[in-house]
């Protein structure tokens, strides 16, 4: 059989992955959604409800995990909302990054897409 600390280990290690699978599940499922809304589109704010549902189920969801975390041990509470808020805060600062990046690409081809028509 595992021993006493062995299954510590391993129970840290459960909500350390749920925290960081939380973190991940929420920012994948509101990029998908929010990457389906054009903003061009005059029904474009129907589609914030949709988000606001998800969102709530989302965090309901967390809410749940933390209050079983805090039935088995209140440090593995601790453990899964420290490693959500980790996860969290390093996938803003990623899609923040891709983002800016996303914007830089357009903007040299279009600046090189100029220097060409002034050059013919």
């Amino acid at each position: 059989m595992l021993s006493p600390a062995v299954i510590s280990i391993l129970s840290y290690a459960l909500w350390v992955v749920l925290g960081f699978a939380s973190a991940v599940m929420t920012f994948s499922m509101l990029t998908r959604q929010i990457s389906k809304i054009d903003p061009h589109d005059p029904n474009a704010k129907k589609a914030v409800a949709p988000i606001t549902i998800g969102r709530v189920a989302r965090l309901l969801v967390i809410a749940v995990l933390i209050y079983l975390a805090l039935k088995w041990n209140f440090r593995y509470a601790i453990t899964f909302v420290v490693a959500l808020t980790v996860a969290t805060w390093g996938l803003a600062i990623y899609y923040h990054l891709r983002a800016k990046k996303a914007e830089a690409v357009p903007s040299l081809a279009r600046t090189a897409k100029e220097e060409a028509e002034k050059n013919d």
